[in-house]
């Protein structure tokens, strides 16, 4: 376009030199033909150079908005990661909120059922404790009342043996016989005393006793306090 352009302008200076020269009709008509098929042509090429320009323009325009699209695609690609990110994140963090609330609930019941079963734990221990301890203090009265009866039942028949000594034999009708041995005798006391042969020395106390069976081996002494017979 420049090169055209600049031979146009050379065409006109030669045609302002022919101007300035005496010319005759014909050359006057072939000169302004020729002056008019060069305007054409200058406005041909300045349209067409104006065309140029404006594709160009336009062809610019094109990259531009096809770059501010690529770039507001871009923009946005990396704003909906950014956000899909964010809301993933969220998403992660409250789950591992919610694991963590249930997490400490369980602990929670845990220590919980714990406490009540070292709570039950200890309420058994005790009432184990005071079970042992009722059974404990239940024996050592038993023995307790075992020995006082024994002690008493001694001293009672230590006091009898002492009174027997003194006092004065019966009368024959009061002893009874078995087997046509000695057995019993009659007398108010209200305790029974056992006495075996001479190697035990054992005896019983308070008990009240109907009429028995003696063997021939035995000396057993029958006090009689009511109808009914006591051994001593």
């Amino acid at each position: 376009f420049n090169a055209d352009l600049e031979n146009g302008r050379q065409s006109h200076a030669d045609e302002i030199s022919l101007e300035n020269r005496n010319l005759t009709p014909w050359e006057s008509w072939l000169l302004d033909k020729e002056k008019k098929a060069r305007n054409e042509l200058q406005r041909k090429f300045a349209e067409e150079l104006k065309q140029e320009e404006e594709r160009q323009k336009e062809q610019q325009r094109k990259e531009i908005k096809k770059t501010l699209a690529e770039e507001n695609h871009k923009e946005w690609v990396r704003k909906k990661q950014d956000l899909e990110r964010k809301v993933k994140e969220e998403k992660l963090e409250k789950e591992l909120q919610e694991k963590a609330s249930e997490e400490q609930k369980r602990i929670r019941a845990q220590e919980k059922n714990q406490a009540k079963y070292r709570e039950w734990l200890q309420k058994k221990k005790e009432e184990e404790q005071e079970r042992k301890k009722k059974e404990q203090e239940q024996e050592e009265n038993s023995k307790a009342e075992q020995l006082e009866k024994k002690e008493k039942a001694k001293k009672m028949f230590e006091e009898w043996l002492e009174q027997a000594k003194i006092k004065p034999r019966p009368t024959l009708h009061s002893y009874g016989y078995v087997n046509g041995k000695l057995t019993g005798l009659w007398c108010k006391m209200n305790w029974v005393v056992h006495l075996s042969t001479s190697r035990d020395k054992s005896f019983y106390t308070g008990l009240l006793l109907m009429p028995i069976t003696v063997s021939p081996t035995d000396t057993v002494w029958v006090v009689k306090a009511t109808p009914s017979f006591l051994i001593i």
